[in-house]
């Protein structure tokens, strides 16, 4: 049983980690793709405002400005492209995948988080309820406490007093025909009380032993029950938080867009600096990396409730 427990838990984490490093790989390509973005953005930009300061509609400090917005987005494009190689080098792994195949991923990003979404976790009380009787860890542990218990409780027997009752018989007979006379013949009974101090197993020295292992177990147990509690917990309120900044980074998207056309405006009327259009642009760069971070957060939390209670209904990811 032991075995077969050992097992599950190692293919329902590998299981967890396929799907969180899947989605990492989701994320990576999706901040790769904002940033290449940015970049084409800015050296769009940067040909515009050369143009205008050959024309005097802008100064030098504009073109400087717009030169260094562009080759900021060379370090983190190669930073995000490291991340995926070794993401990919990460799943391929976990899947026993050839290295030099590659592979197309299918499930976006979006459309497990909302299939994540669409299922609204139980109370954290019932939560940890189930977590209880899946964990992994608990369940190896009070396997081997009730193995000491039964070890215990069989030896238990043999440390009780034993009473022996023995019956003697003697007779004061010396010849031949006294042998036989009931007059002449002597009964004795004995009855004897042992306690055996040491047997095996279940000797007193041995049974503290099995108590004090017990007594540690059961420690053991509630230290385990206590990090379960906190993890569960952590990752309970990290899925409600998530979705929250999600829904924070689409608005804060929604105003990226509005205060790069209000910037742009400006600008091309002479009353504001090209950095006003430069930050609007990057708020909303920003916002698109920030909510797909939203997305997997969330996605990765779900995963990590799903591993300890089995508890959400469905998959992470719609079958294409």
């Amino acid at each position: 049983e032991q075995s077969q427990v050992a097992a599950s838990n190692v293919n329902a984490r590998i299981a967890r980690e396929v799907v969180t490093t899947y989605f990492n790989v989701q994320l990576i390509q999706r901040k790769i793709k904002a940033e290449e973005e940015a970049k084409t953005l800015r050296a769009n930009q940067l040909s515009e405002v050369r143009s205008r300061n050959r024309a005097g509609a802008a100064t030098k400090l504009d073109v400087l400005q717009a030169e260094y917005a562009l080759k900021s987005t060379e370090p983190q494009l190669h930073e995000f492209k490291n991340s995926l190689q070794l993401a990919i080098l990460e799943l391929q792994q976990l899947t026993q995948l050839d290295p030099k195949s590659s592979f197309v991923l299918k499930n976006t990003l979006e459309q497990a988080f909302a299939s994540a979404r669409s299922h609204k976790a139980p109370r954290l009380a019932d939560l940890y309820q189930l977590a209880l009787k899946k964990s992994f860890s608990l369940r190896d542990l009070r396997l081997e406490k009730s193995r000491l218990r039964a070890d215990l409780e069989s030896g238990q027997a043999n440390n009780w007093p034993r009473i022996d009752l023995r019956f003697i018989a003697q007779t004061r007979a010396y010849t031949k025909d006294e042998v036989f006379d009931d007059e002449v013949r002597n009964w004795r009974g004995e009855l004897a009380i042992s306690l055996p101090l040491f047997n095996g197993l279940s000797s007193f020295a041995d049974r503290s032993a099995i108590v004090e292992k017990l007594a540690s177990l059961s420690l053991s147990i509630e230290i385990e029950q206590e990090k379960l509690l906190k993890e569960l917990t952590d990752h309970f309120h990290r899925r409600e938080l998530s979705y929250k900044q999600y829904e924070s980074e689409k608005a804060n998207l929604t105003l990226a867009e509005e205060s790069i056309k209000q910037a742009r405006d400006l600008y091309e009327a002479g009353s504001a600096k090209l950095t006003d259009v430069l930050d609007a642009y990057t708020q909303k760069f920003d916002a698109i990396k920030n909510a797909g971070q939203a997305m997997y957060d969330h996605i990765a939390a779900t995963a990590w409730l799903q591993f300890y209670t089995d508890s959400l209904p469905g998959r992470l990811e719609e079958k294409s």
